[in-house]
């Protein structure tokens, strides 16, 4: 079986004092035990996370969002989050949204998420990346995912104008 690190990195750690091969040794076995445990840490529970762009980044009120999701596990809550991903030229500072949950049994559950895109200065909030910004806004109360199938969950703005650019897409995650 072929050694997992390299020969010449065997080579060069055998010309190091033994107290400093000690040390790479231990920072080589950490590195690996933090990515392994970063990458089952991340997989966790999400149950659903999907990002719908917004076609040319304008957004109209008459085009909401539409998210199939299958839910199996009915015995936790499960907490929803809508992420907003937007240009920092965007002029709203607001962004209303409408949630329709239309449930297996088909029941109709509404709620009403004000997304704070803008502080009072006109500072852009979230996390960014350039000019672009992901903003994460929990739903609450949750929506319940009390019986298992399939939930329609459509996101629709309320803002005003019903028109609007600098939105580029918007996601739904259910954890």
């Amino acid at each position: 079986m072929a050694p997992l690190i390299p020969s010449t990195f065997n080579q060069n750690l055998a010309k190091l004092p033994t107290n400093l091969k000690r040390l790479t040794h231990i920072h080589i076995t950490l590195y690996i035990l933090a990515l392994c445990s970063l990458l089952t840490a991340c997989a966790g529970n999400t149950i659903y996370d999907h990002h719908l762009a917004i076609p040319n980044c304008i957004w109209g009120k008459e085009n909401p969002l539409l998210y199939l999701v299958q839910i199996e596990d009915t015995t936790t809550q499960a907490n929803t989050a809508i992420t907003v991903r937007f240009t920092s030229r965007t002029s709203l500072k607001n962004l209303p949204l409408k949630l329709t949950c239309v449930t297996p049994d088909q029941q109709v559950i509404n709620r009403t998420v004000n997304v704070v895109l803008k502080d009072r200065n006109g500072q852009a909030r979230g996390e960014s990346m350039a000019n672009l910004w992901d903003l994460k806004t929990v739903v609450d109360p949750p929506l319940p995912f009390t019986t298992k199938g399939k939930y329609e969950i459509s996101i629709q703005h309320l803002a005003r104008p019903n028109r609007f650019s600098c939105i580029t897409d918007v996601g739904l995650t259910i954890k």
